[in-house]
């Protein structure tokens, strides 16, 4: 990730527009300018020192021309030798004879037709009475009237309009009632074509969910957003705060639920990843330590490491996964691996965890 983005200088999140930070929820996103090393916080959305932009494309400089290039003089082409001609033996000469003249065409006879005669008229008309009358279909006794066949009636057919006809007036109660409820047309088209993954953008109904989470409203906003991760299938944001409450609750094991689903819809979202590795380590914490110092659910650690390890691939400027990952590499053994993350991450609250499980083993 390269140019003007809005980071989070707490945790060092990256997220795509501006507000209080959705990982960490401590503090403001400011702009930050990835150019330079190390790189430079912004108070504007335009670095002064390379002209980077927010949202644009960041410019890449020609490659140099190699160096120590040596050059490779043109090969000679020799002209092929003219080779001797193949003797061939003499064509025949042509003779010169002329040619013998069709012999004349003979005009066909002109043959004129003869005119029957009334006997022949005769012996036709009787030909042909005859060969209707052979062709004549007769019934039998009993049956005086023929039986006339009906037509199937098309089942199929009508059963397909009639089911078409049905979703067609569902569709028109479901945007009926959405009227009545206050919404107008555009907000109704807005919100079908983000539940269809259509439409980009947070629904309204997981905004609605998010202040009251932020308010402290628990019972509204685990509402709202749960009818919100049912409503819009392919959005994880609805999830990740309904993963937070619940491990603020106490529950991990909904909390991984959710998160896991969030990363089932955005695999490529870097905040569900650290999330789901998060919750991870508290359960694998959780689940308390052998005679050996060791954690007792070591599946659970590399799970955990699985998915800080994604996280930091999909944005390697996450102090946040790159920091939680050392201190997971660290119950695992790796300290060599672990103290090299610690020092690309520097301070922040992951510290903590690596001190505490230091101490426990």
């Amino acid at each position: 990730m390269s140019g003007v983005v809005l980071r989070c200088p707490t945790c060092g999140t990256t997220q795509g527009h501006a507000g209080e930070c959705d990982a960490c929820f401590e503090g403001e996103v400011r702009h930050f300018c990835s150019n330079h090393t190390p790189g430079v916080w912004l108070d504007e959305p335009v670095c002064n020192q390379c002209g980077a932009k927010f949202g644009e494309a960041p410019r890449r400089a020609a490659p140099p021309p190699p160096s120590g290039a040596r050059t490779v003089p043109p090969r000679e082409t020799r002209r092929p030798e003219p080779r001797s001609p193949v003797p061939r033996d003499p064509e025949p000469e042509p003779s010169f004879t002329r040619p013998r003249r069709p012999p004349p065409r003979v005009a066909d006879p002109v043959v004129t037709p003869r005119r029957p005669s009334l006997a022949d008229l005769l012996a036709t008309m009787s030909t042909e009475r005859r060969e209707r009358a052979s062709k004549r279909v007769t019934l039998p006794r009993g049956d005086a009237t023929p039986v006339a066949t009906r037509k199937p009636i098309p089942v199929m057919g009508c059963f397909v309009r009639f089911v078409l006809f049905a979703l067609l007036l569902l569709a028109l109660a479901v945007a009926g009632l959405f009227l009545l409820m206050g919404g107008g047309l555009e907000t109704f088209v807005v919100d079908l074509g983000q539940s269809t993954g259509l439409m980009a953008g947070t629904p309204e109904q997981t905004t609605r969910g998010i202040d009251a989470f932020k308010r402290g409203d628990l019972a509204t906003a685990e509402q709202e957003l749960s009818q919100a991760a049912m409503s819009y299938p392919r959005s994880a944001l609805a999830l990740l705060y309904l993963a937070k409450m619940r491990t603020d609750a106490g529950d991990l094991a909904k909390a991984t639920e959710y998160l896991e689903t969030a990363v089932a819809r955005e695999p490529n979202s870097v905040v569900a990843h650290r999330q789901l590795g998060l919750t991870y380590l508290a359960t694998a914490r959780a689940s308390g330590r052998l005679s050996t110092g060791r954690l007792r659910s070591h599946d659970d650690l590399l799970l955990a490491d699985r998915h800080f390890a994604i996280a930091a691939t999909l944005d390697p400027g996450d102090r946040a996964a790159l920091g939680y990952r050392a201190c997971t590499l660290g119950e695992l053994g790796a300290e060599a691996e672990a103290a090299q993350l610690l020092s690309a991450a520097g301070d922040g609250p992951w510290q903590s965890c690596i001190r505490t499980g230091t101490e426990g083993r």
